[in-house]
């Protein structure tokens, strides 16, 4: 008999705004996962929200995931970081990389890079750890963060 995985909230975001624009306000086991990504990146590319689809793809591992915690914690980090578009497109990265990886310690999952909680959004952000794929999303795709260190530079 398989155990069902759980997702911790993490307590610090738990009281977090969403900030406008975000559609968290369902958890994606309200409709199936695989459809919830599909229906979030059948559009065109610049409209996909990379958070929102990443998480519909942790909730077929997690199911009852709720989203609207994991895109609170996006919108702290990205609350945090000095960006904007009268920066350069690589001052923007480095504002992003001294939040998530200074400040915040994330960091490649070198040890165990097989591990398939590298590949769920919610675990890493709850872990610090992960693909550098997952960890460009939590950096680069959330916020006022995003706005500021794309605006201009597509």
């Amino acid at each position: 008999m398989s155990q069902r995985k759980t997702s911790q909230i993490p307590p610090e975001v738990a009281d977090l705004e969403i900030s406008p624009g975000r559609r968290a306000e369902q958890t994606i086991s309200q409709l199936n996962p695989v459809r919830q990504f599909h229906n979030l990146t059948d559009c065109p590319d610049v409209e996909i929200d990379l958070v929102e689809a990443a998480l519909a793809i942790a909730a077929t591992e997690y199911p009852g995931l709720e989203p609207a915690p994991w895109v609170r914690m996006l919108d702290h980090l990205a609350d945090r970081v000095d960006a904007g578009p009268h920066l350069s497109v690589l001052a923007n990265i480095d504002a992003i990389n001294k939040v998530l990886f200074k400040e915040e310690k994330f960091c490649g999952n070198t040890r165990d890079y097989d591990d398939p909680r590298n590949s769920y959004l919610n675990d890493v952000l709850q872990r610090k750890t992960g693909t550098p794929f997952l960890r460009a999303i939590s950096g680069a795709f959330s916020g006022p963060a995003s706005t500021a260190a794309r605006q201009g530079h597509d």
